[in-house]
């Protein structure tokens, strides 16, 4: 990794970590590969376990329809 690349991930980090909003990076099934720590605790209310896998899964409870919203948007396009 270069320099400038490295530098460009750490500032990414930084802004993911210190954003005043939630922010979850998710794949296609739900699976979260990041999230920031406001997002974590606005969800740990939601959630059965310590650390959320699936946000899917994680917002059954409010919203019941959100794995097929998903789905059924990005068979649309």
């Amino acid at each position: 990794m270069t320099l400038v690349a490295h530098q460009e991930l750490d500032a990414l980090v930084q802004f993911l970590q210190l954003a005043p909003v939630g922010l979850v990076q998710i794949t296609p099934d739900g699976e979260i590969a990041a999230i920031n720590p406001l997002a974590a605790q606005l969800l740990r209310p939601m959630q059965a376990e310590d650390t959320p896998r699936n946000l899917f899964d994680v917002l059954q409870g409010v919203a019941p329809d959100l794995r097929s919203r998903v789905r059924d948007y990005a068979d649309s396009q």
